[in-house]
């Protein structure tokens, strides 16, 4: 199902509809996906209209810190949970940890949701041809939420992200910004 999350719905990571007008200034959460031949995927952005508090930029440079982290690990050879405490890590330094309340990620192939597992306590060892989501988050109730989630296959040698969506940058005040 398609999660479009704003303010303090936001908080909750597979927030339901509401009837909430989106507001300038918060962050809202896009996670989608297609079914294309029998095969899934995944991706989650992070928007906003106008100019972000400076909360809720740092909690989206925190996730996209995280996010980087996450990826830049992620390899074969690797336990699931040795992905997720990297980026866990970053986000709990930040002094968000308690507000990072799901894995890290998990493999998408026949079904959305499948394993292997990024998180704390998976062992599952990391193998080539894999596909997994790569999507820290943090939320905060009352105030919202913020995630990024890219897929990405295992290579021999690392990952190959399978994303091409751009990400909106602080300082631009609307989605399409980041596609110009």
């Amino acid at each position: 199902d398609t999660i479009v999350a704003s303010g303090p719905n936001g908080a909750y990571p597979h927030a339901g509809v509401t009837d909430r007008p989106i507001q300038p200034g918060e962050l809202v959460t896009v996670d989608f996906g297609a079914l294309v031949d029998g095969y899934c995927s995944d991706i989650t952005r992070t928007i906003w209209l106008g100019h972000l508090d400076e909360r809720s930029l740092e909690i989206l440079e925190v996730v996209r810190r995280a996010h980087r982290a996450g990826m830049e690990t992620v390899r074969p050879g690797l336990r699931g949970c040795e992905v997720d405490q990297v980026a866990r890590e970053v986000i709990t330094r930040a002094g968000f940890g308690p507000a990072f309340s799901h894995s890290l990620g998990h493999g998408v192939g026949l079904a959305v949701h499948e394993g292997p597992g990024l998180r704390p306590e998976s062992k599952t060892l990391l193998e080539a041809g894999m596909i997994v989501t790569i999507e820290p988050g943090i939320y905060v109730p009352g105030v919202g939420g913020c995630r990024v989630e890219d897929l990405v296959v295992l290579t021999e040698t690392g990952a190959e992200s399978l994303s091409r969506s751009p990400y909106q940058e602080p300082g631009q005040t609307h989605p399409l910004e980041a596609w110009a």
